[in-house]
């Protein structure tokens, strides 16, 4: 099998971009070369909670029912 790795190649890509943005977007408020590891994390870390708690919310919205909107 020849595998195309076009796709993984931009995975990669758009990882290092998701990176850079969360660096580069907080970096003016912090200024200390600590914040090019935890920026990064703490980017990850709340898009994680932001999608797990929409995820939740609509599950829970789906099994209550549209009676409680």
């Amino acid at each position: 099998f020849m595998y195309d790795f076009r796709y993984l190649y931009l995975i990669y890509a758009l990882l290092f971009i998701y990176i850079v943005y969360a660096i580069f977007k907080n970096f003016k408020y912090v200024k200390n070369f600590k914040a090019f590891f935890y920026l990064p994390l703490l980017q990850f870390c709340s898009d994680i909670a932001v999608v797990s708690g929409s995820v939740l919310g609509f599950y829970d919205y789906l099994k209550r029912g549209k009676k409680y909107v």
